[in-house]
Parts: C-alpha cells; sequence; structure tokens
C-alpha cells in the first residue's frame, strides 16, 4: 500500500506520529519543524521543553534539568514506529539521529557506561555501513570522478565517496564534523556525512562552478554564518540555483572553535591561505581573517609552513613590516 501525507505540520490538531510522517520525504528539516515537534511531543507524552529542544535541535543546556524517562521512551516508541515509512537517505538520518539523541538522554548505570558507550560506537559504525551498503545495492558501481595526490573520490548517486591515500584521522574527522554542521546549521541536514571505514561519505552537490565574484560572496556568507575557510577558490564550491555553496569541508572550521583545532588542519589552513586562499578574502571581515590565521601560525610555532613563506605572503597573513625591514 502506497502511503501519500500532507507536509504541513498541524502543531494544534496533529498527533506525533502524524507530524513525523509528514516529513517520511523531506530532505531538509526546518528549525520551524522542529519547534513545532517540541510543542507536539510536549503535549502528547508530555516531554519537557528542554528535553524536546536537545532531541530535535541537537542543543545543549546549561540548566540541571530532570530527565523524564518515561516521556522519552514513549517518543522513542513513536520515532522508530514512523522510521519504516522513511523514504530517503536523508529523513532516514534524521529520524535516526532523533532515535539517538532520546538514547543520550536516558540514564545508564554507571557500571554500565564504558560498556554503552562502547556498544552504541558499533551500533553507529554497523548503521553507517548499512547506509552505505543501501546506496551501492541501489546505485551500483561508484563512478569515479576524480584521482589526485591525496586520494581518489567516486559518485555514487547523491553521495561521493572519498578514498584517500594517507588517512589522517584528525583532519579526516574535521572535515566529516564540519560538512554535517554546516549542513545541519544552514541546510538543515542531519549527519549527512559519515565515515565507513576509511570511506568519507558525503552528500554530491550538483552545480557549476562559480566566478571570482561569486566565491568572493559565498566566503562573505561563510563568515557571516561563523565559518571560515583556509583555502577558498572556485573549485571548493558549487552554484546551486541562486546560491553558491561549499563542497569540500576540509579547511571550514568555526571561528568560535579556532583555537581548538587538531594541529594538522591548522598547518593546512595556514599554509593554503598563505598560497592563495587570501585572494578570495575582501572587505570588512579580511581583517578578522588575518587575525585569526596569525593566532594559527602563532600557535604552530616552529611547525608553521610561515616560515618557509616569502614577505609577500606574510603580509597576506596579516604580519606589517617596518620600512628598513630586509627580506
Amino acid at each position: 500500500m502506497k502511503l501519500t501525507f500532507s507536509t504541513r505540520i498541524h502543531q494544534s490538531a496533529d498527533s506525533l506520529s502524524a507530524a513525523l510522517l509528514k516529513k517520511a520525504d523531506n530532505h531538509t528539516f526546518s528549525a520551524k519543524t522542529a519547534r513545532k515537534l517540541v510543542g507536539i511531543a510536549s503535549r502528547e507524552v508530555n516531554l519537557s521543553s528542554i528535553v524536546g529542544r536537545q532531541i530535535f535541535f541537537n542543543s545543549t543546556s546549561a540548566e540541571s534539568i530532570l530527565v523524564d524517562s518515561e516521556a522519552i521512551n514513549k517518543l522513542h516508541v513513536v520515532l522508530k514506529g514512523c522510521l519504516k515509512y522513511v523514504r530517503n537517505e536523508d529523513a532516514g538520518a534524521q529520524f535516526n539521529n532523533w532515535l539517538a539523541n532520546c538514547a543520550k538522554m536516558l540514564p545508564v548505570e554507571r557500571n554500565k557506561d564504558s560498556n554503552s558507550k562502547v556498544e552504541q560506537k558499533d551500533a553507529e559504525n554497523k548503521a553507517n555501513a548499512d547506509r552505505l551498503q543501501r546506496l551501492k545495492l541501489r546505485h551500483g558501481k561508484p563512478e569515479l570522478l576524480a584521482i589526485g595526490s591525496n586520494g581518489r573520490v567516486s559518485r555514487l548517486g547523491d553521495y561521493i565517496i572519498k578514498q584517500f591515500n594517507q588517512f589522517d584521522t584528525a583532519a579526516i574527522w574535521h572535515e566529516l564534523n564540519m560538512c554535517n554542521s554546516y549542513n545541519a546549521s544552514v541546510c538543515g541536514r542531519q549527519n549527512s556525512a559519515y565515515l565507513v571505514g576509511q570511506e568519507l561519505v558525503m552528500p554530491y552537490i550538483e552545480g557549476k562552478v562559480p566566478s571570482t565574484g561569486e566565491v568572493l560572496d559565498a566566503v562573505k556568507s561563510l563568515h557571516e554564518q561563523g565559518y571560515m575557510m583556509g583555502d577558498p577558490k572556485p573549485d571548493n564550491f558549487k552554484v546551486t540555483g541562486d546560491s553558491v555553496v561549499p563542497v569540500d569541508f576540509g579547511q571550514v572550521f568555526k571561528v568560535d572553535e579556532h583555537k581548538s583545532l587538531d594541529g594538522s588542519v591548522k598547518y593546512s589552513v595556514v599554509n593554503d591561505y598563505l598560497k592563495g586562499g587570501h585572494n578570495y578574502v575582501h572587505g570588512k571581515i579580511k581583517a578578522e581573517y588575518q587575525e585569526v590565521l596569525m593566532a594559527l601560525d602563532e600557535s604552530l610555532g616552529k611547525n608553521s609552513p610561515s616560515r618557509y613563506a616569502t614577505v609577500s605572503e606574510l603580509k597576506n597573513l596579516g604580519y606589517e613590516f617596518g620600512l628598513d625591514y630586509r627580506s
């Protein structure tokens, strides 16, 4: 039997399952949708709004909250029941993310903490492997897009698979996390990128290569959303409809988290900004870029690529030299 649903949630009239089923074919999930689901869950299963926000918004709270295990378990049952009607990878990832958030909120006995974390990680790895296997069964052999010094990139349906010649764990997890962070905050897609063994699976973005002017605007837009990029250039963006979006997240980072970046990521960001990334950072944001890049450079110390930079490159990074300076 084929089920069809109206996609608009009516917060005062819809049951929780009816509201969730209306989103079974969604590729993106807006904050408005999450707010309505929090409200309906509060009405139907007595879930507190604070807990609801943590589950549906992936938010954290500084407040000390009382977790109602019964309400969370009821929500978990409803989510699990609706999951079988989910029709695409994006919606499946979102529903599974909500289920995972429910599990995180439930209290675990102390002596079971370690085992629980291992089991949770194993379950996550298996779920990701199953996602990739379903893609392969649906689309067949991946289409090779590019081979380079870092590895190879193939397309599989609406996703790409990155395989690496050298697997830098910290750098690859950074790329995965930034892809998911950006897609969740800007596009409403949860857990869109995932790792299976040493293969990084990310959404494939269809579109043309942007012009220099479009890249400048995209870098400014990224900054407004709280992100910077060490290697902005046309190849790292795509024009989709009326927007220009990043497609390579290896050197994208949150501005307010730059101090906590892994050393290998810092090195790549500073190196590629020196070598050309600065050309795509103009206007008012350039001063903040330079401040952050110099902080990254100084934190690397003697291991920074700036040790081998020219005076011109150092100036692009933000350093100033007196008239009597001799290179």
